[in-house]
Formats: structure tokens, sequence, C-alpha cells
């Protein structure tokens, strides 16, 4: 099984492609969490997946990095808490990486680096998982990184005044509240100005709706009540036209 995770840094505007797909082995679930770009052009590109257990036993996991075609100066770089040397292509989830075996249920969070340097170019990066268990089962992850000099408003296409902010309290229980910000969207973009924003458990499952409907510009704030829900984390989604964001939510009872 694959997928592939994406993010593009342009010079005036960063834009991140973030997958809400979770795939699994029989014995790990993978589950795309993040994109991270740490500043301007010159610096990196974080992806950033939580790695799950979802057999009844205690699992160490491998990760290969099977293919990493670069521009010049770029590196790569696969991490656990910290990141190894980017000539190393494969890491496992023992003492000798300082880390250990993930435990049955246990969820943990790894990352592929990705230092642009200062040209640029586009990376290619595919990570495989398995467990010593059962090898040949993977997941194969495949992540694109695209730095490029050209300018993108998106005023121009009249795309404005979009945002979702962090949900506070942040973790909660059980309610929180969650900000967002509408613009304008011209009909050739998108139609009808439908607004959603939706919650997500961490295998992809739609557990809210919290908003539906047609919306004016303007700034807005819903409630989240998770109250039926266990702890753990969720995301949620806010779409409008061609703006999309995702982000994560912590439920702790």
């Amino acid at each position: 099984m694959s997928f592939n995770m994406k993010v593009i840094l342009q010079s005036i505007v960063i834009l991140f492609s973030l997958l809400s797909i979770n795939i699994q082995s029989q014995d790990i679930l993978f589950i795309p969490r993040d994109t991270l770009l740490t500043g301007p052009l010159g610096t990196e590109f974080i992806f950033y997946i939580d790695l799950k257990n979802i057999s009844p036993v205690e699992q160490t996991v491998f990760l290969v990095r099977s293919q990493n075609i670069l521009p010049p100066d770029w590196q790569s770089s696969l991490c656990f808490v910290y990141c190894f040397a980017p000539d190393l292509d494969s890491v496992v989830t023992n003492g000798d990486f300082g880390s250990r075996p993930l435990t049955p249920g246990e969820e943990r969070e790894v990352s592929l680096h990705v230092f642009s340097q200062t040209n640029t170019g586009t990376a290619y990066v595919t990570v495989e998982a398995g467990t010593f268990l059962n090898p040949n089962n993977r997941i194969v992850v495949n992540l694109t990184a695209e730095a490029s000099t050209a300018e993108i408003n998106d005023s121009e296409n009249g795309i404005t005044g979009f945002s979702l902010s962090q949900n506070y309290p942040n973790p909660f229980n059980p309610t929180t509240a969650i900000r967002f910000s509408v613009g304008n969207i011209p009909e050739i973009i998108a139609g009808r100005q439908i607004v959603t924003l939706k919650v997500y458990d961490v295998l992809g499952n739609e557990i809210a709706t919290l908003v539906n409907e047609e919306k004016p510009a303007g700034e807005y704030e819903v409630k989240f009540n998770g109250s039926s829900l266990s702890s753990g984390f969720y995301f949620y989604r806010l779409q409008a036209g061609n703006y999309s964001k995702t982000m994560k939510l912590t439920l702790l009872k």
C-alpha cells in the first residue's frame, strides 16, 4: 500500500498539502499527521507521521528510505526523536537507534526532514515501513518537497481572508472552540461558497460535521463537544472552494 504527501514552497507563499489517508500493513498503521516548513527558502521541510502498532504483540519496526532523488546540495534524514545522518537509509525502533519496540496499541511519531539549502528544485523520497515479524508486508510512503521562486498571490485569484485557528482549549474535555475566517471566492473558482468544517478520528472516519452551508465572508466560532468520544487525537478540516486546512486536536478525559 502507498500514498503521497507533498509540500510546496514558493518564495512568497507557502502551500501545504496534508492527506488524511491512513494506510496499514498487517501489523502497523501509518497516520499522516502534519507538514511543516521551518523557515523561508533555504531551510527544511518536515513530514510528520504517527506510527501505531495495531497487532496484539510487541513490534520492532524498521524504516527504509528506498528512493532519495534530490536536487544538488539537498539532503534528507529519517528521524525518531532526533534525526539520523543523511547517508543512513534504514533505521529500526530498537536500542541501537535510541528507540525501543512498540507495545500493542502504542502510537509513536516519526518524521522525514528534507533540507533544501538555498536552491530550488523538487525532492522525491520514498520511505518503506515494516516489522521484523512480517518484513515483506510493508507500507510505502511517497513524499515530495518542491521549492520554487514562482510567486503566487491568492488575492489575484480572489481567494483572500481564509484561516483556521488552533482549537482552544487544547487539550480539552469535553468541549472546545474552533475559530475560522471565511474570505472571498469568485464563482469562476468555487461556484457557490459552501464552507465545511468536519472532525475526523485517526483512522480517517468522519465523526462530526460542525459546518456545512454557504457563509458570507467573516469570522466565525463553533463549539465541538467530545463527551461521547474516547480520549485521543482527532483532526478537524476546513474546506471552502480551493481552500483546505487540517489541524489536530486532543481530547483528554
